[in-house]
């Protein structure tokens, strides 16, 4: 028996990983600019990687780079203002995580939903005014470098965000699971903080720090701005950071 069901997994894993979906040839490396009409909205799911960059000129460009192997299973839709990156490819680890990475380029974003694993980062600084980031259920590594008036997170990512820049208003939203915020170098005038997960939260408020603790995750401010509301409703503490900065 000891011997039949490893070959009876075996058996139905390779029944369901046929040539054809799984063990393709990856082919020659491929670079193609996609044209897409304006869009403020940005869906980025399953194992796609993204670059953003900031397009001075006023125009949406949208390039992949990947393998001509895998082209048929990526996708990039395209409804209304909203646009969508993914990658329907059900055997992502036959391609020796080579992952399909897009670049977008823009001259704004309102809008950013992630649920996949492929990285999510920033070419340069993002001068985005109002800009909504929402992640969930992600495991992706996502670091971003931004420049905005008003920034909202919604959060129950597994990892840690990391922001640089600056910010007026900056409302967080950081429901259960373990991932955490790194923002210690995003300087905020005034930051609102709701932590119902059990990550750690590194801020630097400057004027305003405001917010409540309902789990076991702690949040860290690395300054001392001119008001603080804060209450503890949990384990998690409001830490004093400021002789670590």
């Amino acid at each position: 028996m000891k011997r039949i069901v490893p070959s009876l997994l075996i058996f139905v894993f390779c029944f369901s990983c046929t040539e054809q979906n799984c063990f393709v040839e990856k082919g020659q490396k491929v670079k193609i600019e996609i044209s897409v009409s304006d869009f403020d909205s940005l869906l980025i799911s399953d194992q796609v990687e993204v670059i953003l960059s900031y397009n001075e000129n006023g125009n949406h460009e949208l390039t992949l780079e990947s393998y001509e192997g895998y082209l048929p299973s990526i996708t990039h839709t395209q409804e209304g203002r909203t646009l969508s990156l993914g990658d329907n490819g059900i055997c992502n680890w036959t391609k020796d995580f080579h992952r399909p990475k897009f670049r977008v380029s823009v001259p704004n974003l309102n809008f950013i939903h992630h649920t996949g694993f492929g990285k999510l980062e920033t070419e340069g600084e993002l001068p985005f005014e109002n800009l909504h980031l929402f992640l969930e259920d992600c495991f992706a590594e996502v670091n971003l470098s931004l420049n905005s008036e008003n920034l909202r997170l919604v959060s129950n990512s597994y990892t840690t965000l990391n922001l640089e820049g600056r910010s007026n208003n900056f409302n967080i939203f950081h429901a259960y699971n373990s991932g955490g915020l790194e923002a210690r170098n995003f300087r905020c005038q005034k930051i609102v903080v709701n932590q119902r997960g059990n990550g750690r939260i590194h801020l630097f408020p400057i004027t305003e720090l405001a917010g409540s603790i309902r789990n076991t995750g702690n949040v860290y401010y690395y300054n001392i701005p001119d008001s603080m509301n804060i209450s503890e409703l949990d384990i998690g503490k409001f830490i004093d950071a400021t002789e670590n900065n």
